[in-house]
């Protein structure tokens, strides 16, 4: 109940009380419980006099504790806020409670180098978004901080500008269409720790000439890569496999 209203909004800084509120913590208390002593003794005598005071103190620190508590949990909301907005990114909770999801980039169309964070508003970043700065028309280079899990589907589609990324060892999946059409592309690195490259991440990245599989990767789909790009893969690893099968040119790393 009286975590719902703050007494400054009935007694505004301008009004004639305004000073009270510039008080500390405790000076408020001890004056208005000072004040209802003197009142009561007129009136009642020192020892019950005495017991209002008490009470009045007790139920006034209370009170005076949840306004000023419920004010500090604002600030440090809106602190929060900001931490992710002045970077421009929007952010949502993920799975799990210590993580959060990106779904949105407000400058994505005058970035031309943007670095991922692993954290925002002191949690873990869990996800980059499915569209996040898909045909950014500025976007040159991509580094992402090591402790980011997902690159969603078409995250990076259609940004032509792009030309280089590069993939921390935390990434275990990358979308479908994450990188489609970056086409001036012409280095990627992925790392050991990545299981997923969905179908057609890298499709249509013709200056992509050579990419290495990690040994790590389970699972590529379909036109993962376009035909021109060559793999370098592990031997007898899921990569090699996938490659051979596809009839991708690919070269064993020794």
């Amino acid at each position: 109940m009286f975590t719902r209203f703050s007494l400054e909004e009935f007694f505004p800084g301008g009004s004639i009380i305004g000073p009270y509120f510039r008080l500390s913590f405790w000076s408020r208390i001890i004056s208005l419980s000072m004040a209802v002593l003197i009142l009561a003794f007129n009136k009642y005598g020192f020892w019950l006099s005495l017991v209002f005071f008490l009470l009045f103190f007790v139920l006034l620190a209370i009170l005076c504790s949840l306004i000023e508590r419920r004010r500090n949990g604002k600030g440090k909301a809106k602190k929060k806020r900001d931490e992710s907005s002045s970077l421009g990114f929007v952010v949502v909770p993920a799975i799990l409670s210590s993580y959060v999801k990106i779904i949105d980039f407000k400058f994505k169309n005058t970035t031309r180098r943007l670095r991922v964070p692993s954290m925002l508003d002191g949690k873990n970043v869990w996800e980059i978004g499915a569209d996040l700065c898909s045909h950014s028309p500025t976007l040159m280079s991509l580094e992402i901080d090591d402790g980011v899990q997902i690159i969603g589907a078409g995250a990076f589609n259609g940004c032509k500008e792009l030309s280089q990324v590069l993939v921390p060892g935390s990434i275990t999946q990358i979308g479908s269409d994450a990188f489609n059409g970056c086409e001036k592309l012409h280095e990627i690195r992925l790392s050991e720790g990545l299981i997923k490259i969905d179908e057609y991440a890298f499709y249509n990245c013709f200056n992509l000439r050579c990419v290495v599989i990690p040994r790590s990767v389970s699972f590529l789909g379909t036109n993962a890569f376009p035909k021109t790009t060559r793999l370098l893969v592990f031997p007898n690893s899921d990569g090699e496999i996938w490659a051979r099968s596809n009839k991708y040119n690919y070269q064993r790393i020794i």
